[in-house]
């Protein structure tokens, strides 16, 4: 639905038309094939700059309407964007916004007669220039003005947003629509490869994790579900599983699955004991190494340690990159679920370690292996010490999902 309209005789973008003539390409050439590059396409934004003011006359294109489609080919979604009730469109320019989070885009194909730019990405912003070429009308009615292809990058819902177009027809008469045209590509749409969880026994799990969105895999079209996770990883994972507000204000970028970790030692020292108060003193705390926290996972940490999730350590520090214990792990779950935990120790171990289980963790364990949340190791052994996996992760917090669902339908 078109919410507002501009007449301009602006011409910006008929500013790309006048650039073929210094490009050695034929009328009929892509920008891939021109090798049109950014600088060249700031030059045609800046040409519209020195454009003839508007005149008075009715401007073609009133009834204009943009709207899109998408389907999936072979993992892929191609977006089509189309223009409606259109009005001898010689040249046009589209922007759009997507969640570049979710979404990468590998191609771009607009109409074979003219010559289009390269597309211009920012962030998560997508402009296209698009014109005919020569002495000739321009197209009416409905027409496919691009289709693009994304791949998944990252599961959950992804949005994309039809910001505004620009049309000019062939008397060089521009008009501004400004629309809120929105399709969301839902998570069940597009493929997301995992190479290396075949057979693994989480596999199921990891998946399930991977195509809501609050778990990711690495750029390899690895998931690596046996490495580490780190406390801000799983403040990361906490935050999106259990869809809690960021601050918008804070740098949010992708966590570390681009980059390589150490992988430290499968062993947590838990010398320094991991604070138990209450969430009223955790969510006011101000850790002593923030300036340590990544950005990407700054909103996170501050999210999970607002709901009382997460809390740091005696000396007032939060460890971002330090590997999360079973241990700790625990705690943490017991706290999301807000279970009541008995001080005593059990009268019957349930673990044949669990005389290596810290006091601070033991209500906590106990708990949630009396509700069957959470399980030991081979051996029966619960191995509080050691370092939670990406697989462990995913698939306790996917038995708390279903645990508070349950709970919830019971009510």
């Amino acid at each position: 639905m078109i919410i507002k309209k501009q007449k301009s005789a602006s011409l910006c973008l008929l500013a790309a038309f006048i650039l073929i003539a210094s490009l050695p390409v034929s009328a009929s050439a892509s920008a891939s094939s021109a090798g049109a590059t950014a600088s060249s396409y700031a030059s045609v934004l800046g040409a519209s700059a020195q454009a003839p003011p508007s005149s008075s006359q009715a401007s073609t294109n009133e009834a204009a309407q943009i709207r899109m489609t998408w389907e999936e080919t072979n993992g892929s979604l191609e977006v089509t964007i189309w223009g409606d009730k259109l009005e001898d469109v010689y040249a046009y320019e589209l922007n759009l916004e997507l969640d570049s989070s979710r979404l990468q885009l590998i191609s771009s194909d607009m109409p074979e007669r003219g010559f289009s730019l390269q597309p211009q990405i920012e962030g998560n912003n997508i402009k296209l220039v698009y014109t005919k070429t020569g002495n000739v009308s321009g197209e009416s009615g409905s027409q496919k003005l691009a289709v693009l292809t994304f791949v998944r990058t990252r599961g959950g819902d992804a949005a994309i947003v039809f910001d505004n177009a620009a049309l000019v027809d062939s008397k060089l008469e521009r008009l501004d629509l400004t629309t809120d045209v929105t399709t969301i590509l839902p998570a069940s749409a597009g493929s997301l490869p995992l190479t290396d969880i075949s057979g693994h026994w989480a596999e199921s799990v990891i998946y399930e994790a991977v195509r809501q969105g609050w778990a990711t895999g690495y750029e390899d079209g690895t998931f690596r579900p046996d490495r580490m996770v780190t406390r801000a990883e799983l403040a990361v994972l906490l935050t999106r599983a259990f869809d809690l507000n960021l601050d918008l204000d804070a740098s949010v970028n992708e966590p570390d699955t681009k980059q390589e970790k150490a992988s430290g030692s499968d062993t947590v020292d838990d010398s320094d004991s991991y604070t138990t108060g209450d969430a009223k003193t955790r969510a006011s705390a101000v850790f002593t190494d923030e300036a340590d926290i990544p950005s990407w996972a700054k909103p996170h940490v501050a999210a999970a340690q607002a709901a009382g999730w997460l809390s740091g350590y005696e000396d007032g520090s939060f460890r971002a990159s330090r590997a999360v214990s079973r241990a700790e792990l625990s705690v943490v779950i017991a706290r999301v679920l807000d279970m009541p935990m008995n001080s005593e120790p059990s009268s019957s171990p349930r673990f044949e370690d669990e005389d290596q289980i810290p006091a601070w963790a033991s209500p906590a364990i106990a708990a949630l292996a009396q509700s069957n949340i959470i399980r030991g190791r081979g051996g029966n052994r619960f191995s509080p010490l050691e370092t939670a996996t990406r697989a462990e992760v995913c698939a306790l917090l996917a038995t708390v999902m279903n645990t508070q669902t349950l709970s919830i339908s019971e009510q």
